[in-house]
């Protein structure tokens, strides 16, 4: 394969992994709607059930994104390698962007429910 094929695999994978980091934020949005409008009103185990399917769910894609992003670091080192007439260097640990977003934001939303839930103790 030519430098450029690798520049092109490097690009498409990382516009499937922003476009997945995207999916990341609507996931957020949605628990925040449904945390927002049903956290008082529902049950212990209902809470358990929504904050485990959400977490499987940021798990899932931050995965799937992280795997997008080595796949698109390995293809830009190679097409760098192969052409010498281009220039710059690969941010080697791109990879964990999608790691410290979804832990991020677990700890955030978990903490919005865990405020509508609970309330302001005294």
């Amino acid at each position: 394969m030519t430098a450029y094929e690798y520049a092109d695999i490097a690009a498409s994978n990382y516009s499937i992994s922003f476009t997945i980091l995207s999916l990341m934020v609507a996931l957020v949005s949605a628990y925040f709607v449904a945390a927002y409008f049903m956290g008082k009103s529902i049950n212990g185990f209902q809470v358990f059930l929504l904050n485990t399917v959400y977490l499987l769910w940021m798990s899932g894609l931050a995965w799937v994104a992280t795997r997008f992003l080595i796949r698109a670091t390995q293809a830009a080192t190679i097409s760098l390698s192969l052409d010498e007439s281009q220039t710059g260097t690969v941010f080697a640990s791109a990879y964990l962007f999608p790691a410290l977003m979804a832990v991020t934001t677990l700890l955030i939303s978990y903490g919005f429910m865990w405020s509508l839930r609970h309330g302001e103790e005294k």
